[in-house]
């Protein structure tokens, strides 16, 4: 079993109002977005990664950890955590059993954005050197479209599976964006989430874990794509389309999941088998996390495969911090273990999305470890504690004047 013993999570400080942007614009792209998470003048999709991942270090030794030492605030810089060079021993490992984890013995890292400061260099290996992981760790990137988050969290959870890594570490990170009038850019947000993998069976630990995962993919364009030397993601404008490519390449994968898990047969037709799993869905699963492009459409998405309303809500977050790109099903799924609407051994339904078309549906099961998130800095307070500024302000933390 794959499990998720720690996290982490960071959302950038300043926030700017749809209302301020539609005041100024005469318009608003981004659909039940109140606001959004904006990124100072020195922030980007690395030193985010950065912040979330300390989080998610820290949290290794408030999980059933007996130590009594400390790790630097997450929100100090960089550098790597205190200690001996590339572990702590006050890390606590796996409860009762008095081993230790720290940095050291991480030796898988993941880090996914489609919003890398570079387009051409390794920033996994830059991460994994900030937060003091041994060099010989396996470090590896994932982008190119939103799915990239789950395609990191999918590809460590096979890793460690094969028996061949230990302890790894996933992180998300992005800050979409585009021109000021650039619909895309209306509904960007930014954040940052981290994971701490291990395989085993210590469910006092667990806060979640994964069950299985598919992936289903078709030709198109989807909602939003950015080309080669390019700075700007763009999309068709048509916002049918981009609903029916969402939701239809996300039922998809949520089709090939349950039909992996054999409650689909293979002999039947497609659409006897589409007809199955949406029958089946909302039943079988306590609530649906899915990427946010804005708030509604994870709502189109949750209809269509026969959820009611209040059991998406509380993974959306993107009323209160835009589209967080790869990051944003992630940071929903931590948003809804953290909303108190469900209990260790609850089913989730986690659906990413990612332009081209592809999406990803994972099984989450909720471990006893859940109550450990409240421990740790809560998504919650951060997307409450955010500070407003004005059109004008936005413009020039962007950039722009």
């Amino acid at each position: 079993m794959i499990q998720i013993i720690s996290c982490g999570v960071y959302v950038p400080a300043l926030r700017v109002g749809s209302s301020e942007i539609a005041k100024a614009l005469g318009a608003y792209a981004g659909a039940g977005i109140k606001k959004k998470a904006l990124p100072e003048v020195d922030e980007d999709a690395f030193t985010m990664a950065v912040e979330a991942a300390k989080e998610a270090l820290l949290g290794m030794k408030t999980l059933g950890g007996s130590g009594d030492g400390s790790l630097p605030s997450a929100r100090a810089g960089g550098g790597a955590v205190e200690g001996e060079p590339g572990r702590s021993a006050t890390v606590a490992g796996t409860a009762g059993t008095g081993t230790s984890l720290g940095p050291g013995d991480i030796d898988y890292v993941a880090f996914a954005s489609t919003s890398f400061p570079y387009e051409e260099k390794s920033f996994a290996g830059a991460l994994a050197e900030c937060l003091g992981i041994p060099k010989t760790a396996f470090v590896g990137e994932f982008g190119s479209s939103t799915r990239a988050g789950t395609e990191a969290l999918i590809s460590a959870a096979s890793a460690l599976a094969s028996g061949a890594f230990r302890l790894a570490l996933v992180v998300v990170s992005d800050c979409p964006g585009g021109g000021p009038r650039n619909p895309v850019e209306q509904a960007a947000g930014a954040g940052a989430v981290a994971f701490v993998l291990q395989s085993g069976e210590n469910e006092d630990r667990c806060i979640f874990s994964l069950e299985g995962s598919s992936t289903w993919s078709k030709e198109s364009l989807g909602i939003r794509s950015r080309r080669t030397g390019f700075t700007e993601a763009s999309d068709l404008g048509i916002a049918r389309h981009s609903r029916d490519a969402f939701v239809g390449t996300c039922v998809g994968a949520v089709r090939a999941l349950l039909e992996k898990e054999r409650r689909v047969g293979r002999g039947e037709s497609e659409e006897k088998a589409c007809e199955a799993a949406l029958s089946s869905v909302g039943s079988e699963f306590r609530g649906l996390v899915a990427t946010q492009p804005d708030a509604r459409l994870p709502l189109d998405l949750g209809r269509t495969l026969g959820f009611q309303d209040e059991r998406v809500l509380p993974g959306i977050v993107a009323s209160d911090m835009g589209d967080a790109g790869a990051a944003s099903c992630l940071l929903g799924l931590l948003a809804y273990l953290e909303s108190g609407s469900v209990k260790p051994g609850d089913l989730l339904l986690l659906v990413s999305y990612g332009s081209g078309a592809i999406a990803d549906a994972l099984r989450v099961r909720v471990g006893r470890g859940v109550d450990e998130i409240s421990r740790q800095k809560p998504l919650r307070s951060l997307l409450d504690a955010g500070t407003d500024v004005d059109f004008v302000t936005y413009l020039r933390v962007r950039g722009w004047l």
